[in-house]
């Protein structure tokens, strides 16, 4: 079984590396890499470069925005099941091997947990996916964390270019409806940073996922409580780390909420 693991990246010398290597140093022995870079204008591609040979595909041109990429690597992924590891992510240890283990001829989707990491209030957190019904809100795992067949990408096509925020779920939702078949594994597949567009721009990242679960059948109301409760939860998470009392809320948090399971000054 063939694994097809795209980097999709733009000026990001300083984590790269990071994200390549945990890649390449997965054991498993059929793992086809594509890298698209979007025109970086640092030292990402000098860094690439040292690792030429472990590359199946290297792209290196202006784009169209993330979906872009992730769309060119997608047309030319070979393998079975394809996964997303962009800069500043890492593909967990095991992953690749377990994925193998799990494989199944007619899953579409296979699916597991991630691991997050807030290096400015030194904690990580292991959060466990959500029940894959709660999709109708928003996903309920990183996109980091799921690896799509590529009869699956064929059948129901590639990312949108309307999205900026919220693409991956345009297309997991899409195929969620149109009947594609998931497959969670307990287990963590990725590694990425705290701090990204969902927590710069909370606000308008929920208005594009609201707006995409209404395009599939949310409802007004189910999607005004959902955005309430995001938004909150963002904030109120900057709010708590300003006054230093963000670890003392992650373990009552932790306490309610068994998918969640934070450790502390690492």
């Amino acid at each position: 079984m063939k694994i097809s693991v795209i980097t999709a990246c733009f000026n990001c010398e300083k984590t790269i590396e990071r994200t390549i290597k945990s890649v390449i140093e997965q054991n498993y022995p059929d793992i086809e890499y594509i890298l698209i870079d979007g025109g970086s204008t640092d030292n990402t591609m000098k860094i690439v470069e040292k690792y030429e040979k472990y590359f199946s595909v290297i792209v290196s041109e202006k784009d169209k925005g993330v979906a872009d990429g992730f769309n060119k690597g997608v047309i030319r992924a070979t393998g079975d099941i394809i996964g997303i590891v962009n800069a500043d992510d890492t593909m967990y240890p095991g992953t690749a091997v377990r994925l193998a283990k799990e494989y199944e001829e007619g899953i579409d989707a296979y699916y597991g947990d991630h691991i997050v990491i807030d290096a400015e209030n030194h904690t990580k957190c292991y959060q466990k996916a959500k029940p894959l019904d709660t999709i109708k809100y928003c996903l309920p795992f990183s996109h980091q964390s799921i690896y799509i067949s590529k009869k699956c990408y064929d059948k129901f096509g590639l990312y949108s270019l309307d999205y900026k925020l919220c693409l991956d779920y345009d297309l997991i939702l899409k195929m969620y409806k149109g009947g594609a078949k998931f497959k969670y594994i307990p287990m963590a597949f990725c590694e990425y940073s705290f701090g990204g567009c969902t927590y710069v721009n909370p606000k308008a990242t929920v208005n594009e996922c609201t707006q995409i679960a209404m395009k599939y059948g949310l409802s007004k109301f189910e999607a005004r409580k959902h955005k309430i409760k995001f938004l909150t939860l963002c904030y109120g998470k900057k709010v708590l780390s300003k006054i230093g009392l963000l670890h003392i809320a992650q373990k009552i948090r932790q306490k309610f909420n068994k998918r969640l399971n934070y450790s502390f000054g690492e």
